[in-house]
């Protein structure tokens, strides 16, 4: 598990675009991003996979929660996964419309399997 100050956060250090709280997690205070405003969200990350368990499948999520006074209409996530065998990009949208609001929700954006294709950079991008 990757946490919010581990990824790139574009604006990420502009305290009028994004604010850092802390949220209760199972007990556990967990550090998270707060969009207040801005024009484009991009977040990013990436992962080493020699860290990785052999021949095990693994899921990149991103955890968001949608704020009741946020206007999600028509408001796309272009979500993006990029393996170091590079021949399995994977890029979807998902359409966060109809997501329930104050609540933590998944959003996958892809999965690989860790081989010895995979030895590097996995990539990810929101």
């Amino acid at each position: 598990m990757l946490f919010a100050r581990i990824l790139s956060v574009i604006w990420g250090a502009h305290e009028e675009y994004w604010g850092w709280n802390m949220e209760k997690d199972s007990g556990e205070d967990i550090e998270v991003a707060e969009l207040k405003e801005v024009g484009l969200l991009e977040i990013s990350g990436r992962i080493w996979t020699v860290d990785l368990s052999p021949g095990a499948l693994y899921e990149v999520v991103f955890v968001i929660k949608i704020k009741e006074d946020n206007n999600t209409s028509y408001f796309l996530l272009k979500l993006t996964v990029v393996p170091p065998d590079v021949r399995f990009v994977q890029r979807h949208l998902v359409n966060i419309d109809k997501k329930p609001l104050e609540k933590w929700i998944e959003i996958v954006a892809g999965e690989f399997e860790m081989s010895p294709q995979n030895v590097g950079n996995v990539t990810f991008r929101l």
